[in-house]
């Protein structure tokens, strides 16, 4: 069970002004199936079951989760499972995180163009990275996750990669060390990221007008110092694998028609470079197409492999680059935010004797009408306004 609920969630909003967004707005079907589904999420339209304590014999109903992979309070399960499966992945050397963002002039494709959008900044920035790789020698292992959004949910086209500090060489009989403070040259990495940006966005989109000054404009791609420590990487990817556009957490108020949520200010930092925080109050007729915005069309893969970590022969590759590699005596930084902690699951006390568990006594099968009905719905099934 979920302990760590906050008072206002997405699902609140959408249940509350949810209907009249649908009324005015078209969605694809992604969209209206992540809608549905976080809309009813922890509710009596996804069943559930009803608990007693086995000593003072308390009960208490808990509803079913949506496990959509756009609900913010599903994504904490999923998270943990991914984080789970990569530990076996991880291999013991230094690791580095880089962002590869892109100029401005292209988030309108985000709307007509997304796969092709998104596809070239994974194919570009992968795509960099071997290339410097191997002129270096061999091959790395490179986990790369998609995000569309910014802190205030405006569109921001990029990707966060996670990549060994080293790679396998070609013949598998060496493991060589790249970089101790930095991994490459980040303006020539730089450089080489928006050539290849540039040319896979024209052959994707062959009828897009780049203007000169997008073309002439330096592009920077971002390289943290490294980190190492099997699960403290993993763990630290995992703040931005299976998240949605925005956390329940950081929503603090919903009253009067209005949505009221924290962000980072990224442009005012301390000299600790620690970013502002501030607020922003929006009507909940924009908060929601801001969320809804950021859901990716159906089938379309936001977290991606390349190097060892990919390919029919991936397992051999990671074997031999774990017989290889070893921890090295590097200067390594730990991130400067803590990492979320695996979390145990333990027997669920009751919360009014602290002494006796939770156990199941009955299952609450799903029902009532959709809370969120569809226009098609309202015609076909005849459901009251």
């Amino acid at each position: 069970m979920d302990t760590k609920r906050t008072e206002f969630d997405i699902g609140e909003i959408l249940r509350s002004h949810g209907q009249e967004y649908e009324c005015t707005h078209s969605m694809y079907s992604e969209q209206r199936k992540a809608f549905r589904a976080i809309a009813s999420c922890r509710t009596s339209v996804l069943g559930g079951h009803k608990f007693k304590c086995t000593h003072c014999s308390y009960e208490e109903i808990s509803y079913n989760s949506c496990r959509n992979n756009n609900c913010p309070k599903c994504q904490g399960i999923k998270r943990r499972e991914w984080v789970g499966a990569r530990i076996e992945e991880l291999l013991p050397v230094p690791y580095f995180h880089l962002i590869f963002t892109i100029s401005d002039f292209f988030n309108d494709l985000h709307y007509s163009h997304y796969k092709e959008l998104y596809s070239a900044i994974f194919s570009a920035s992968s795509g960099a990275l071997l290339y410097f790789f191997k002129k270096r020698g061999g091959i790395p292992a490179i986990t790369s996750i998609a995000h569309s959004w910014g802190q205030t949910m405006s569109i921001h086209p990029h990707v966060h990669m996670l990549v060994t500090g080293g790679c396998l060489s070609f013949d598998k009989k060496e493991w060589i060390r790249i970089g101790n403070n930095y991994l490459f040259d980040v303006k020539a990495l730089s450089a080489e990221f928006k050539k290849r940006f540039l040319k896979e966005i024209s052959k994707r989109i062959p009828q897009l007008v780049i203007p000169e000054s997008v073309k002439d404009k330096d592009w920077v791609v971002f390289s943290k110092k490294p980190f190492a420590g099997t699960e403290v990487v993993v763990k630290y990817l995992g703040r931005y694998v299976n998240r949605s556009a925005i956390a329940n957490s950081r929503i603090k108020d919903v009253t009067g028609g209005k949505v009221t949520f924290e962000y980072k200010n990224y442009r005012r930092c301390d000299k600790n470079d620690i970013p502002a925080t501030g607020t922003m109050c929006l009507e909940a007729d924009e908060f929601i197409r801001r969320f809804m915005q950021h859901i990716p069309p159906d089938n379309f893969r936001r977290i991606r492999f390349y190097g060892i970590t990919a390919g029919k022969d991936c397992k051999a590759k990671l074997q031999a680059a774990r017989e290889l590699t070893f921890l090295e005596n590097f200067t390594l930084q730990e991130p400067a935010t803590p990492v979320e902690a695996f979390e145990t699951l333990i027997p669920h006390l009751c919360p009014q004797c602290k002494t006796g568990s939770m156990e199941i006594v009955d299952t609450l099968l799903p029902h009532g009408p959709p809370l969120i009905i569809f226009r098609n719905e309202i015609r076909k099934n005849n459901y009251a306004a």
